[in-house]
């Protein structure tokens, strides 16, 4: 069972995924059929105020962004994981018939906090990870990421959620003494994602009042 393929994202379209129990990429009986996967729709669904979301583990070395069904496109709306004129289109890379849309906007943000993980996670052995589209690796579909970041497209009362996977190590069980190591790199960034995220905050906040104070006048 692979819980990576378990959530609500694309869940019927077959893109690196199987119905087959024994495969290692099995998708599960229905999206958030595992109790591992309801908790992290819980916890969404309880915390509205969730703006970004991390899954590590490995392996590979690569920091992903949305999306992972097909390569990114911020022209066309229509052809968007939501229309099923494009079911059965998605998942073939180097093709012409479908790309994800996603807002140039998004994109930007998404490769940038990216950078800045990378970045600091570099600043602790000298290790710089790959940061790419996550259908670089491989198309998939049902994974963790894309479902936090589509949550918001799908219903826009839900919170946008700026989503990555970690992909840590060169292997998928790593010797604990280069755990110790992959610790250190993973916390340099996620401590980034953090100052980041709070930094935009404050600058938000600071803006807000501003706009107060010049309308009080």
């Amino acid at each position: 069972m692979d819980l990576n393929r378990n959530f609500d994202f694309l869940w019927d379209s077959r893109i690196g995924t199987s119905s087959a129990p024994s495969s290692p990429i099995y998708k599960g009986e229905s999206p958030f059929s595992e109790p591992e996967t309801r908790n992290v729709r819980h916890l969404f669904d309880t915390y509205q105020n969730i703006g970004y979301f991390v899954d590590i583990h490995s392996y590979s070395g690569l920091i992903l962004h949305s999306w992972g069904d097909d390569e990114n496109q911020t022209t066309d709306s229509e052809q968007s994981f939501m229309n099923p004129v494009y079911d059965g289109k998605r998942g073939t890379l180097d093709d012409t018939l479908y790309k994800e849309f996603i807002s140039s906007q998004d994109q930007d943000k998404l490769v940038s906090l990216a950078n800045s993980m990378n970045e600091s996670l570099a600043t602790v052995r000298g290790n710089h990870y790959k940061v790419q589209q996550a259908v670089g690796l491989y198309p998939t579909s049902a994974t963790s990421d894309d479902y936090a970041f589509s949550r918001h497209i799908v219903n826009n009362l839900n919170n946008k959620i700026y989503s990555y996977t970690i992909e840590f190590g060169k292997m998928f069980v790593q010797p604990f003494s280069e755990m110790r190591n992959i610790i250190k790199d993973v916390c340099a960034a996620m401590g980034e994602l953090c100052w980041v995220i709070s930094s935009d905050v404050e600058m938000q906040k600071k803006a807000v009042e501003k706009g107060a104070m010049i309308g009080a006048r």
